[in-house]
């Protein structure tokens, strides 16, 4: 039986550390790559509006135009609910109506049937807060990219914090989602204490007169009571600034051309 020293025992541990922190650099670097591979085009919402365009022109069977529309909806990430409505809505035209361009309009009417209004932001209070919940690989990341590309659209100052110091590169793929959208990120090292980034970057948005401030945080479910315990030290954080605040759940975001 082989009895290693103290000092054999120090440098084996340092050697296991090592090669531990190697492999955590290489996996690391791979997810970068391969988020940056899988990130949307600009193309797809072109190609979308393209092909509904294109559906819209031709002068086809309505069972056959309403079966492709309903492809492409699906595809959209409407639902399967919603996309089913819609076409309900749309078989029960009169039949004067049934064209690509009575389709086309009606269409139009039903989507904006359902489309609720964003609260907007009152430059008399500051800027509006909104803590992006979900559980791990909702879509929390990607959505706030969607709605700071909402504001910033609409003429807004967008800011988003980087809550989320837990998941490798996460801090990361915020900040690739700031440049090709044009948002600044407040971030801190991953690990670091997801209360002092939100208190850091609300100080920030205030100093620097942001109109929308989206918080990124860590996926959790809603059995982990620790980790929920972590959510209620993010909204007492919140709390001292007395902002505007809004909650967003999110839930199953990646469906559809994400997945």
């Amino acid at each position: 039986m082989t009895i290693l020293t103290g000092q054999e025992i120090a440098i084996a541990i340092v050697s296991v550390a090592v090669m531990l922190t190697f492999l955590l650099i290489v996996i690391t670097r791979r997810k970068r790559r391969a988020f940056r591979s899988v990130l949307p085009r600009p193309e797809a919402r072109s190609a979308f509006a393209s092909r509904l365009s294109q559906m819209f022109r031709q002068d086809r069977g309505v069972n056959v135009l309403l079966s492709e529309l309903e492809q492409v909806l699906l595809e959209a990430d409407l639902g399967p609910r919603l996309t089913d409505d819609l076409i309900a809505r749309l078989r029960a035209l009169p039949k004067e109506e049934k064209t690509p361009e009575g389709f086309k309009r009606a269409l139009k009417i039903a989507l904006s049937s359902y489309v609720r209004s964003f609260p907007s932001p009152d430059p008399r209070h500051g800027p509006m807060v909104f803590l992006i919940l979900g559980v791990n690989g909702a879509g929390k990341t990607t959505t706030i990219a969607k709605l700071a590309h909402f504001w910033k659209s609409r003429g807004k100052q967008v800011m988003v914090i980087a809550g989320d110091t837990f998941r490798a590169a996460a801090i990361e793929q915020l900040k690739v989602w700031g440049e090709r959208v044009g948002f600044e990120v407040v971030a801190q090292t991953p690990g670091a204490d997801p209360g002092a980034v939100l208190y850091d970057g609300l100080s920030a948005a205030k100093a620097r007169a942001a109109d929308v401030v989206l918080v990124d945080t860590a996926g959790r479910l809603h059995t982990k009571k620790p980790l929920l315990d972590e959510l209620s030290k993010l909204d007492r954080v919140m709390g001292k600034f007395a902002l505007q605040q809004e909650r967003y759940l999110v839930l199953d975001a990646t469906m559809g051309q994400n997945g």
